[in-house]
């Protein structure tokens, strides 16, 4: 079913109670991730970019470009994947790949692509599996006018199947005029029937997608534009969503599932100067409603740019995945996201590393698919990799993973990290927020200093700790809370609070022989933190250099070499640090 973008597991559980949320406290939970599985690696690169399930024991997957002169397919029974099923492209073709699969049976799926020929024409493609084992692919025609020979150029990109023999195909292809258009291909009691334009749309031709409720009875999307087909007509292009207003974009979507005969769903992204954002629009029985704008909560792993690429729906749930990057940070990562609709109310944002490579590897993955069998059961699919800065996401092995649309609300994961900033009696706190908030999102986080119990408590990245004393030197645990339970500590690195001493002032050097007495007026320092010394150096334009150390305001620098010129500077230190240098030049006499 549908192809999209995302990788997942979910983080093993914390030790503690587990809650199980009803169906009033939905809008707070999010989808589960069972541990991925690796899955049989497919000949080519591109792995696999669509699932169906035609029950919770049995999946199929298709991948992209499957090699020279085949096609790949891959099935799961009772948890495990067997090994990849290639079928021979039809004489004549040279290469060519599966974008969707739709499995209305156990043994009986449907899968769409292309075929590239010897001529170099693209040519949408149809592979039916039938008791288990996969037929011949045929190509099918498409429109009337379309160009032929290397300029034809078209492709299935979504199937949905409502019964055995009963699917709709659609693509796109490129007509005489040189712009993309979309067609739509109908298979009824097993015979597939001439492949249709549908009525042409404003704007740049996008790779459309389809769910269908019953036969003659579809939705597809593409880009900004959907069309809905009722009693076997399909009516003219509708604009999904206008922008939300600036600076975003109108609503492109990814994908399309519906639910029922009278809710489909469309899951893609709007987009900025700088990034993308997550958005799902729901029609109801045929009217697109309101643009909804999917944030990751504040007090998440910072995500630039994100967007949701696959849904699949059963009667009342539907769970859509996407990815995310922190494409503006030092550290870029690609990290899996999910959500969950039941009842008219998305759930909130799980984020989850897949870290393919080991713990401390930057997350290069992400999800393509994803097919639910139940409300209580999803599987996805996606490419695991690492980040590499130079490259972006770089694939290591496709896995599959088990999504639980509702997870069990437990503690989160303590904080990435914290730190601490020493102010005058007090310091500030920040923290980088942990990837799994334990199912629900990261309401607030606590920190508290030792020695004694100040503390603070904010629903952002940052708070104040006040009444500390000066002088003294303190630790910091922090941890976070999703509303139900705290996370484990962390503990910063010691500091001292308050400030470093005032820059000295009225330097002077009174020159005696060799000997200069440097002097200076005290500088001060915050109340409880006195000044512990002062540090004076003295270097002349040959590199020499002499020093000294005191705790009162003057000290003598001697063994100076007559007609050589000097630079000293003092600087005052508490516990806290050093003061700026207060600077001095003369001649030696």
């Amino acid at each position: 079913m549908p192809r999209g973008v995302l990788p997942i597991f979910l983080v093993a559980l914390a030790m503690g109670a587990i809650v199980v949320l009803g169906a009033s406290d939905f809008a707070a939970a999010e989808p589960g991730f069972s541990p991925v599985q690796v899955m049989p690696t497919p000949p080519g690169l591109p792995g696999y970019g669509s699932v169906s399930c035609a029950s919770a024991t049995s999946c199929t997957a298709v991948a992209g470009p499957g090699g020279a002169g085949v096609l790949v397919m891959v099935t799961e029974s009772l948890g495990t994947w067997g090994a990849p099923v290639t079928v021979a492209l039809p004489s004549g073709d040279v290469t060519g790949g599966l974008n969707d699969v739709s499995c209305p049976s156990v043994g009986g799926c449907v899968a769409v692509g292309y075929a590239v020929s010897t001529l170099d024409a693209t040519q949408p493609l149809i592979v039916s599996e039938v008791s288990g084992t996969w037929g011949t692919p045929i190509i099918a025609a498409p429109p009337p006018g379309t160009p032929t020979g290397a300029n034809e150029f078209a492709e299935h990109s979504g199937v949905s199947c409502t019964s055995v023999g009963n699917c709709t195909a659609v693509g796109s292809y490129q007509g005489t005029d040189g712009n993309g258009q979309l067609m739509v291909e109908v298979e009824t009691s097993g015979s597939w029937g001439a492949t249709l334009s549908l009525p042409a749309a404003t704007g740049p031709s996008q790779l459309p997608r389809v769910s269908c409720t019953s036969t003659g009875n579809c939705t597809v999307v593409a880009g900004s534009n959907s069309w809905i087909e009722t009693a076997g007509t399909w009516g003219t292009p509708t604009l999904i969503a206008p922008s939300p207003g600036f600076p975003y974009s109108i609503f492109f979507a990814a994908d399309v599932a519906c639910s029922s005969t009278t809710t489909c769903i469309a899951v893609g992204h709007v987009s900025s100067d700088r990034n993308w954002q997550p958005a799902a629009v729901t029609a109801t029985s045929g009217t697109w409603g309101s643009l909804n704008l999917l944030s990751t909560p504040i007090l998440s792993p910072d995500t630039g740019v994100s967007g949701l690429g696959a849904i699949s729906c059963q009667p009342t749930v539907c769970v859509a995945v996407g990815s995310a990057s922190n494409d503006y940070g030092p550290n870029q990562q690609d990290y899996p996201i999910a959500v969950t609709w039941s009842s008219g109310t998305w759930s909130s944002m799980g984020l989850e590393d897949v870290d393919p490579a080991g713990a401390g590897q930057r997350d290069g993955s992400f999800p393509t698919s994803v097919a639910c069998t139940s409300a209580a059961q999803c599987l996805t699919i996606g490419r695991a990799g690492v980040y590499t800065p130079s490259g972006g996401p770089f694939g290591v092995y496709d896995f599959s993973a088990v999504i639980t649309p509702v997870r069990p609300v437990i503690a989160p994961a303590p904080p990435a990290a914290v730190e601490t900033v020493p102010t005058l009696s007090g310091a500030r706190v920040s923290i980088s927020p942990p990837d799994d908030d334990g199912g629900s999102p990261i309401t607030s986080f606590t920190a508290t200093a030792a020695p004694g119990s100040q503390s603070c408590t904010s629903a952002f990245h940052e708070c104040d700790i006040p009444g500390l004393v000066n002088g003294r030197r303190y630790v910091v645990t922090a941890s976070v809370s999703n509303g139900f339970a705290s996370s484990p500590p962390v503990v910063s690195i010691p500091f001292v609070v308050g400030a470093v001493p005032t820059v000295p002032t009225h330097l002077r050097a009174a020159l005696v022989g060799d000997t200069a007495s440097i002097s200076w007026r005290a500088s001060g320092s915050p109340a409880g933190e006195p000044v512990l010394r002062y540090i004076v150096q003295a270097q002349d334009d040959r590199g020499g250099r002499r020093e000294c150390a005191t705790r009162v305001d003057s000290c003598p620098i001697g063994g100076l070499v007559k007609g050589r010129k000097y630079i000293v500077s003092v600087s005052a230190v508490d516990a806290s640090g050093a003061s700026p240098l207060a600077r001095i030049q003369f001649i030696a006499r």
